[in-house]
């Protein structure tokens, strides 16, 4: 992953090999889950297999992949536009680099918050 990628934002990486990288916070959003968690849990266990991960937080992310299915009608939904959708409703910036380099921001950060924090909080 980018150094340059606030740990924060959700970074979708297309490999030369059309496989997809995601970072913790990509993860976390189509899991419904903090960032944080994956981190934590990640550095605890040494693995990032998604087999790897407490039952709790796949269950999570199974619920949270029926949740778009049932919100645009879809038996299987495209993780792009998961990712987007729950970035915005997140208020996540969510920022997708090609295997050429090429990023584009497919979610911009939010420029404020009713509560007056950061936007990230």
């Amino acid at each position: 992953m980018s150094k340059d990628i606030d740990p924060r934002t959700a970074f979708v990486k297309r490999e030369a090999d059309g496989e997809y990288y995601l970072n913790d916070a990509a993860t976390a959003l189509l899991m419904g889950v903090n960032p944080d968690v994956l981190t934590q849990h990640y550095q605890r266990s040494g693995s990032r297999d998604a087999m790897s991960l407490p039952v709790t937080l796949r269950q999570a992310g199974i619920r949270r992949n029926k949740e778009f299915a049932a919100l645009t009608n879809s038996a299987e939904p495209d993780m792009g536009d998961a990712l987007i959708h729950y970035a915005q409703q997140d208020g996540v910036e969510l920022i997708f680099e090609d295997a050429t380099g090429e990023r584009i921001t497919l979610a911009p950060k939010p420029f404020w918050r009713r509560d007056g924090g950061d936007s990230h909080n």
